[in-house]
């Protein structure tokens, strides 16, 4: 859910700047006007044009940077994978150490690529 919002908000961000940019300050106003004339009625079609621009950034900032975002790194995990995943974010949270959680994870059986796979996934959400 905060992706989407993040998403959103640099869409929208960028969406303003732009029309800004290349209509200037009547481009804002009119804008503004047809949401306030058709009582937010608009905003169905602003609200995910602002998402998909949003999305087309994140996607330009990750090939640019050559990195892979979370949701991408999330969705090639498995239900086992998922679950190391899950279970470091909660053991973290309870205040378990990095080395307490591999050796936990490791007595369990999974294997250090399984292990080491899910702790930059969950690194690279708490970033």
């Amino acid at each position: 859910m905060l992706l989407k919002l993040q998403r959103f908000f640099f869409g929208l961000i960028t969406a303003l700047i732009l029309l800004f940019i290349l209509g200037g300050a009547e481009a804002i106003q009119a804008l503004v006007t047809t949401i306030i004339c058709t009582l937010g009625i608009t905003l169905i079609a602003y609200i995910p044009i602002a998402y998909l621009i949003g999305l087309g950034i994140e996607k330009i900032f990750y090939s640019i940077t050559g990195r892979q975002s979370s949701i991408e790194m999330t969705s090639e995990l498995n239900s086992a994978d998922q679950a190391v995943v899950n279970y470091i974010t909660d053991a973290r949270n309870a205040g378990m150490s990095n080395e307490i959680i591999r050796s936990n994870l490791k007595e369990n059986g999974w294997a250090t690529e399984a292990i080491d796979k899910a702790f930059s996934i969950v690194n690279s959400k708490n970033k």
